[in-house]
């Protein structure tokens, strides 16, 4: 029987490439989706939804305030908008803020990156400190001027961990009267990462709804103070603001209020020793074709149990090996880091089934690149 997917054109991968929202996030639980189809038959004030399901999230995660987001990304662009706006008093309405208005937001240079650029959206202006590779506290202060609304920080995997570190970040920006936004979209596991910025000071803290939590895809959730998430607020749907596209459904916010809980409630380390049980086989896989591989679980590059490959600087081959797989049938979606030389195979939504045709594959292809032959 065809799928829907099939039925459109489309074809269906493997997904061994974890939560990447190219691949469409996670798999979600039954339960998730049957609180989304009962929240489809009834009819409710979506701000006071909203306002209820960020009251439980803010609980969990020792806030004062949260807020559901279509997306970290709209989280983003939300928390910043809220940070403009507490600068400058200027109406929703205004934005985005043009010139002549306090509109600027430090952020590490080791924290840029394609995703940070939609900062800009509501009208704010990056003024990057230090290096790619390190920054110091005197570089920040000293980039601190009366035009800055806020600091922003980046925790994620694969991220350097040199330059300024959260604690003092924080402490920074309290000191100049300024609020800090952290971006930890992909930082759970562990749990504990859901309180852990919250704790230490952090005036905004954004989360993907869409990855490990298992929530749809198009959600992300901010949690912080009451200042901050309402200035937030003031921009969303239905106001008329900079965050007025970013529309979360009555059945999206049942839907990630239901999968927070259930994420909660799981064993997480009951969790990660299955998802590096899942992984032994391919790493049996890789070893018989003389590749280098080990499951790694550092808490900086890989925060769940991930099958690497080691290829060293040889980057022809980490893209030739993910585009053999990516052109099996199924394809098979996976992830090369060129910087690190990696590639990599997330357990997180592989299913037991689909274990033994990546085995199948992953041996076809490794060993074609051992033996430099491809058919």
């Amino acid at each position: 029987m065809s799928n829907v997917y099939e039925r459109l054109g489309v074809a269906v991968g493997v997904n061994a490439a974890g939560t990447k929202t190219r691949y469409g996030g996670i798999r979600m639980d039954p339960r998730v989706w049957a609180a989304m189809e009962e929240a489809s038959n009834y009819f409710v004030d979506i701000k006071n939804l909203n306002d209820a399901i960020g009251r439980r999230i803010a609980t969990l995660a020792h806030a004062e305030a949260a807020v559901v987001t279509s997306g970290a990304a709209s989280g983003v662009v939300l928390a910043v908008a809220g940070a403009l706006s507490r600068a400058n008093n200027a109406l929703p309405s205004s934005y985005p803020l043009g010139e002549g208005k306090k509109r600027k937001i430090v952020i590490q240079k080791l924290h840029r990156g394609n995703y940070t650029n939609i900062i800009r959206i509501p009208g704010a202006e990056l003024v990057e400190v230090g290096n790619v590779t390190d920054c110091s506290a005197d570089e920040l202060v000293d980039a601190i001027s009366p035009d800055v609304v806020g600091l922003f920080f980046v925790e994620a995997p694969r991220l350097s961990r040199s330059g300024v570190s959260i604690e003092n970040c924080i402490d920074i920006a309290h000191d100049h009267g300024l609020p800090i936004i952290v971006d930890a979209a992909p930082s759970l596991p562990p749990k504990s990462n859901l309180w852990k910025f919250v704790d230490l000071g952090a005036d905004a803290v954004i989360f993907s709804g869409g990855k490990i939590i298992g929530g749809p895809q198009n959600t992300g959730f901010v949690v912080g103070t009451h200042d901050m998430v309402a200035a937030m607020s003031a921009h969303m749907s239905p106001e008329y603001g900079v965050g007025r596209p970013h529309k979360v459904s009555k059945e999206v916010l049942v839907g990630l209020d239901t999968a927070i809980y259930l994420y909660m409630e799981q064993d997480e380390n009951q969790q990660l020793t299955e998802l590096a049980r899942r992984l032994q086989p391919l790493l049996e896989a890789v070893a018989s074709t003389g590749l280098r591989a080990s499951i790694e679980h550092d808490g900086q590059f890989y925060n769940v149990p991930t099958l690497v490959v080691f290829l060293g600087d040889n980057h022809s081959l980490g893209n030739k090996i993910v585009n053999q797989l990516a052109m099996a049938s199924p394809p098979i979606f996976t992830q090369y880091f060129k910087d690190l030389g990696h590639l990599s195979i997330n357990p997180v939504n592989i299913s037991s089934d689909e274990i033994f045709y990546i085995h199948e594959r992953l041996i076809d292809v490794l060993g074609h690149s051992v033996s430099g032959r491809w058919d």
